[in-house]
């Protein structure tokens, strides 16, 4: 059910029934998105499930990462590596200036790449002051220089103070929930539906949606993806969460009509699958729920409370 990327369980739940061809498919197109590009690619890395040395596999064309702490570089551009030394995970500033007039408070970072746009340097040529961050010297002069090469003249005042130590480094993460990401969880929901039912269950007229939605990418009247921070387990909360691992159900939604697959991976984000809106088959009672758990790389049945998804 969970794609191997985000870990591999002694008794995992497989499926027999599954087209060589589609399963190859959906790893390169989706499945390989949702590990590199997501919110959930980072928590890969966060959580020990993808080694530190692999954090440069991250797309950082769709995951966006900015220093949060209050100091000299908040709000720049950073990314995860693997520090030298001690190989754990550790949040680095990205070769950038950064450009504050001085009629106000805020600073904007520039990537390197940016300082080469006339659009992105034009308003920051006069009464501005610079920050220019990278990793190593050889960084910094080289930012310097395309700064000077955009039309921004400056005089070096000193080096920046009370830089964060990377391994302390707090980075505010953001990737966009699209058609892919959205399409891959939906995957998710509809074989762990196609395991805890069967396949011939699956293959009903009421689930051709979503199964269009998954193979085609074809869009509907209504969202079959909904994301929130709403919590699976009885005891969590919003707020707090009692196990990183993932976590799969299956049930009807209030009214009885709707089946619903809820995915949520570290037990994060929690993305609910309408696997059908109107179900026309003779009802029968769904409730089934399965944890992944990470550390110990078990998985168990869930045990469920009478809830409703509103």
């Amino acid at each position: 059910m969970v794609p191997q990327a985000f870990g591999r369980f002694r008794d995992n739940l497989t499926l027999k029934c599954v087209c060589d061809g589609c399963n190859s498919y959906f790893g390169q197109k989706l499945e390989l998105t949702l590990g590199r590009g997501s919110g959930e690619a980072v928590s890969r890395l966060h959580h020990g499930v993808k080694p530190p040395h692999e954090a440069g596999d991250l797309d950082l064309s769709r995951i966006v990462m900015r220093v949060s702490e209050p100091g000299p570089a908040c709000g720049a551009w950073a990314t995860l590596s693997a520090n030298a030394a001690t190989k754990e995970l550790e949040g680095l500033p990205l070769p950038q200036a950064g450009f504050r007039k001085k009629d106000t408070s805020d600073w904007v970072w520039l990537k390197e790449d940016d300082l080469e746009l006339e659009d992105a340097v034009a308003p920051f040529r006069v009464d501005v002051e610079i920050r220019i961050l990278g990793r190593t010297q050889e960084d910094i002069d080289r930012v310097s220089e395309k700064v000077r090469k955009a039309g921004v003249a400056f005089r070096e005042q000193g080096k920046i103070q009370q830089e964060p130590a990377a391994s302390e480094m707090h980075l505010a993460c953001r990737a966009e929930i699209d058609m892919c990401i959205r399409r891959a969880i939906a995957k998710i929901g509809f074989n762990y539906l196609a395991y805890c039912e069967g396949a011939l269950f699956a293959r009903r007229a009421e689930f051709d949606e979503v199964r269009e939605f998954v193979r085609l990418g074809k869009e509907f009247d209504q969202e079959p993806v909904i994301a929130s921070n709403r919590a699976i387990l009885a005891d969590d909360s919003p707020a707090w969460r009692g196990t990183t691992g993932h976590l799969l159900t299956l049930c009807w939604a209030a009214g009885g009509n709707a089946l619903v697959a809820s995915v949520s991976l570290f037990n994060s984000m929690t993305y609910d699958v309408f696997l059908c809106r109107r179900y026309g088959g003779v009802w029968h009672d769904v409730k089934h729920g399965h944890h992944f758990d990470i550390r110990t790389k078990q998985v168990s049945a869930l045990k469920s409370v009478s809830r409703l998804l509103l």
